[in-house]
C-alpha cells in the first residue's frame, strides 16, 4: 500500500502503464492536425493557429516533466506541472474558440467540434491526475523518514496509522477524481463518430479506448481507499473469523473447510491464530442438532451441521453470518467477531509466487508444490512423525506465521506487487470478505468484494458445484460452460451447457470419481423446458440411473436491504475418471428479459461461482436481430447475421450487453 498512488501509475501491465500520459498525448496531437488542417483553409489566421499549436506542445512538454517527476517519487513538482498541462489546454481551448465559425463550414465543423471536445476532456484528466499526485505525495510524506529498502516490518505502528488515516480520509478527493473521469467521457460522448478526419478520428479512438482504462483504475483505487483502513483496523481494532477454503475439493463460497482460525488487527498490526477444524467440530457433534442440507446429508456421512460444512449457501454474507453464529454455538473461544474472511490455497500460491519458497518443519512450500506437499502432510506424514490428529494441521498456522513475516518484511517497491496479488484473488473470488457493520459490508457489497449473489436487471446465469464425497479431486476436473439464447415463436430460450471432464487416471488416496451436486442459479421466473446429465447418484458404486432436476426459486438479502430472487435448477451428477459428461438444461426466459430484447437491449450477466479457476465460457445470442454494438469488456467478439459469439473464461465476473 506504500507509495501506492505512484505505483497505481507507473507499475500497472504494460498497455496500463502510461494511460493518462497516452490520452493526453492524443489530444495534442489532434490539436496540432487541426491547426494545420485550418491553415490550409486560410493564412489569415496563422498566427491564431500557432497559438493553440504552441498551447498543445506545451502542454505535451508539462505532462512528460509530471511523468519524470513522478518517476522520481517528486509528487509536488508532478502536482505542478499537471496544474501547467491543465492551463495550457485551457489557453489552446480558448483560443481555438475564435474559430468558432468555421463550425459552420462543412468538413471542419466536425473536427472543431472533436477537438474542442478532447481539450475538455484533457482538462478533466489533467486535474483529475493533479489530485491523485497530491495524495501520493501524502501517503509518500509518511515514509520519507524510513529508507528506501524499508518495508512494512520497518513501520512504527503510528506510521502505520498515519498510512491509513491519510488513505481514509482521501475518499472525497478520490470521488473527485472519479467525477472528472466521468465529464471527460461526457464529453467523448458528443463527440461526431462519422466526418472525421483520419488523424483526428484517430485521437478520439485512442482516447476513448484508454479512458475505460483509467476509470477501471479509479474503480480499484477507490474502494482500497474506502474499505481497506476499516478492515484493518482503522480507527477500530477488528477480529474475523478466518476460514481456509479448499478450492480441490469445492464447494459453494470456495471449497471445504478444513482449517479455522482467528485474525485480528489494529491499525494494520497483524495477528493470526490457526487449527484445525474437526477440533472445534467433533466435540460439538454431540450436541449439534441442526440437520446438514439434504444433499450433504444423502452423499456424505455428516448429518449434522457442522461448521466444516456451513458455506452451502453461494452467498458469502449469508454463509458468513451462519459461519459466526455456528462458531459461537460450537463453543468458539474468541467472545467478539467483526465478520469473516476467506482465502483459498490459490491465494496462498500467490503470495508464495511473492516472497519465494518458505520451509516449515523441514518442508520446503514452493508456489508450485504448496497444494501437494500440505495435503500429504496433513493426511499421510504427520502419522509417521507421530504428530497426532487433532495436531496434524498445526503446520498450517506456522507456515502462516512465516509468510505473514516475509510479506511484511517485502521492501516497498514490492508493495504494489502485494496490492496487485490482493486485487486480482478479490477480483478472482479466491478472496472473500464479511463484515458485521452494515454500512462498511454494504461498500464491500457494492465492490463485489464479498461473494455475494449479484443482483441482475437482466438475463443471469451462475453454476454452482460442491464437491460431495469426491476426495480432492476437482484438481484434476476441466469444466466448460456454453450459453445460448435463441428466439422460439413468440418466446426466447435459454440453453445453458456445463462440460464436465475428469482427467483423472485412475481412483486412488486423493482423486476419485467426480460427484457434485449442480445448481444453475437463472432469472426469477425462467420455466424449465428439459434437463439432461443428472443422476440419482454415482453409477459405479451406487447405481445411480438419470432423473430431472428440481425447480425452485431461493432469495436472498443485499446489506442494504434489498432482496432478491432467482430460479434455481439442482441435481447430482457423477463423472468417472477419464470420462467427460454434460449437463444441459433448456429454458424460457422470464418476461421482463424478453421485455428488453424486444425494446433492443440485451444484458446478460454471467456470476463466477468462488474457488473456481478460469473455466471455459461460451456465449452465443441470435434473436433474430442484428446487433451493431456489444460491450463485452476483454472477451472475444465475433458478429455473423443475426448471431453474436463470445468466447472468455469464468476468471472473473462477466458482463455482456448487446444493443440492437
Amino acid at each position: 500500500m506504500l507509495n501506492f498512488l505512484k505505483h497505481i501509475v507507473q507499475k500497472q501491465k504494460t498497455r496500463r502503464r502510461r494511460i493518462w500520459v497516452t490520452i493526453l498525448m492524443s489530444l495534442c496531437l489532434a490539436v496540432a492536425t487541426l491547426a494545420i488542417l485550418i491553415a490550409l483553409y486560410t493564412a489569415a489566421n496563422y498566427n491564431k493557429l500557432k497559438d493553440v499549436y504552441s498551447e498543445a506542445m506545451s502542454a505535451k512538454q508539462s505532462l512528460e516533466y509530471a511523468q519524470t517527476a513522478l518517476s522520481h517519487q517528486n509528487f509536488d513538482l508532478a502536482q505542478t506541472d499537471l496544474e501547467a498541462a491543465k492551463n495550457h489546454f485551457l489557453s489552446a481551448q480558448e483560443a481555438l474558440g475564435r474559430f468558432t465559425v468555421y463550425k459552420w463550414i462543412p468538413g471542419l465543423a466536425e473536427q472543431v467540434t472533436a477537438i474542442d471536445n478532447l481539450l475538455n476532456a484533457g482538462i478533466n484528466i489533467s486535474t483529475g491526475m493533479k489530485t491523485l499526485a497530491r495524495l501520493g505525495g501524502d501517503m509518500f510524506a509518511v515514509l520519507q523518514k524510513q529508507k528506501d529498502e524499508a518495508s512494512f516490518a520497518d513501520l512504527t505502528a503510528e506510521d502505520k496509522r498515519s498510512m491509513l488515516q491519510v488513505l481514509a480520509d482521501s475518499t472525497v478527493d478520490l470521488h473527485g477524481v472519479r467525477s472528472e473521469i466521468g465529464l471527460a467521457v461526457e464529453s467523448l460522448n458528443t463527440i461526431p463518430s462519422t466526418g472525421l478526419l483520419g488523424p483526428v478520428k484517430e485521437a478520439v479512438d485512442t482516447v476513448k479506448d484508454q479512458l475505460p482504462l483509467l476509470d477501471t483504475l479509479m474503480n480499484r483505487i477507490l474502494p482500497t481507499a474506502e474499505l481497506l483502513p476499516a478492515i484493518l483496523g482503522y480507527p477500530t481494532p477488528k477480529t474475523y473469523l478466518f476460514l481456509l477454503q479448499n478450492n480441490r475439493e469445492l464447494r459453494p463460497t470456495g471449497g471445504f473447510i478444513g482449517t479455522y482460525g482467528i485474525f485480528k488487527v489494529n491499525s494494520g498490526e497483524f495477528n493470526i491464530y490457526t487449527d484445525n477444524i474437526y477440533n472445534l467440530d467433533n466435540p460439538a457433534s454431540s450436541y449439534i442438532t441442526e440437520p446438514s442440507p439434504a444433499p450433504i446429508a444423502k452423499h456424505t456421512t455428516t448429518q449434522n451441521w457442522l461448521l466444516r460444512n456451513i458455506n452451502w449457501s453461494p452467498d458469502f454474507p449469508t454463509t458468513a453470518r451462519k459461519a459466526e453464529s455456528k462458531y459461537h454455538e460450537e463453543g468458539g473461544a474468541e467472545p467478539h467477531l467483526d465478520g469473516v474472511i476467506a482465502v483459498t490455497p490459490t491465494f496462498i500460491e500467490s503470495l508464495l509466487g511473492l516472497v519465494g519458497p518458505i520451509t516449515v518443519d523441514g518442508v520446503t512450500f514452493t508456489q508450485e508444490n504448496f497444494f501437494q506437499k500440505l495435503q500429504y502432510e496433513v493426511e499421510f506424514a504427520y502419522y509417521d512423525k507421530g504428530i497426532s490428529d487433532e495436531q496434524r494441521k498445526e503446520i498450517i498456522g506456522r507456515m502462516s506465521k512465516i509468510l505473514m513475516d516475509k510479506l511484511l518484511t517485502l521492501p516497498r517497491n514490492r508493495f504494489v506487487d502485494i496490492w496487485n496479488v490482493l486485487i486480482k484473488n478479490i477480483d478472482e473470488k479466491q478472496i472473500l470478505i464479511y463484515v458485521d457493520e452494515p454500512l462498511i459490508q454494504e461498500l464491500v457489497e457494492q465492490n463485489n468484494w464479498s461473494g455475494e449473489m449479484h443482483k441482475a436487471d437482466g438475463d443471469y446465469l451462475m453454476v454452482v458445484d460442491a464437491n460431495l464425497a469426491a476426495l480432492k479431486t476437482d484438481e484434476k476436473m476441466e469444466r466448460s460452460i456454453s450459453y445460448s439464447v435463441k428466439k422460439d415463436g413468440d418466446n426466447y430460450v435459454g440453453v445453458a451447457e456445463i462440460t464436465y471432464t475428469n482427467t483423472t487416471q485412475q481412483v486412488n488416496d486423493f482423486y476419485t470419481r467426480y460427484r457434485t451436486h449442480t445448481r444453475i442459479y437463472l432469472p426469477q421466473g425462467s420455466t424449465l423446458r428439459s434437463a439432461d446429465g443428472f443422476l440419482t447418484n454415482d453409477i459405479a458404486v451406487h447405481h445411480g440411473v438419470p432423473t430431472q432436476p428440481t425447480v425452485h426459486d431461493e432469495m436472498f438479502t443485499h446489506a442494504d436491504g434489498d432482496q432478491y430472487s432467482f430460479t434455481v435448477v439442482e441435481g447430482f451428477s457423477s463423472i468417472e475418471p477419464k470420462e467427460t459428461r454434460t449437463v444441459r438444461i433448456e429454458y424460457t426466459l422470464p418476461e421482463y428479459v424478453e421485455q428488453q430484447i424486444n425494446t433492443g437491449t440485451y444484458d446478460l450477466y454471467i456470476q463466477k461461482q468462488p474457488g473456481t479457476i478460469a473455466h471455459g465460457l461460451t456465449v452465443r445470442v441470435d434473436v433474430g436481430k442484428s446487433s451493431p454494438y456489444v460491450e463485452a469488456l476483454d472477451m472475444t467478439v465475433q458478429n455473423q447475421d443475426n448471431s453474436t459469439s463470445i468466447q472468455s473464461d469464468l476468471s472473473i465476473d462477466r458482463h455482456i450487453t448487446i444493443t440492437y
